[in-house]
């Protein structure tokens, strides 16, 4: 990968599992232009952001990966935690 198309990597954790963290996240990345700065690993339930997805009926995109090298450039990544 070329340095120009390199995209810095931001790791977000969803803090409590119970509080807000979840929606503040997906809230903040519904813009799609997100991903021209930087790209998101989620670490957090997948379940979860599925779950609440749904449920406040956001247009999103999960990239699901298990380790946070399999990340990719341009996606809105979860490394899947149970």
């Amino acid at each position: 990968m070329s340095p120009k198309n390199h995209k810095v990597r931001v790791g977000i954790s969803i803090g409590d599992f119970n509080g807000i963290g979840s929606e503040i996240i997906m809230k903040s990345l519904t813009d799609k232009t997100i991903t021209d700065f930087f790209t998101p690993i989620i670490f957090g339930s997948g379940k979860l952001f599925t779950y609440q997805k749904n449920l406040f009926k956001l247009n999103l995109n999960f990239n699901y990966i298990t380790e946070a090298a399999q990340a990719q450039n341009g996606k809105l990544n979860i490394e899947w935690t149970s």
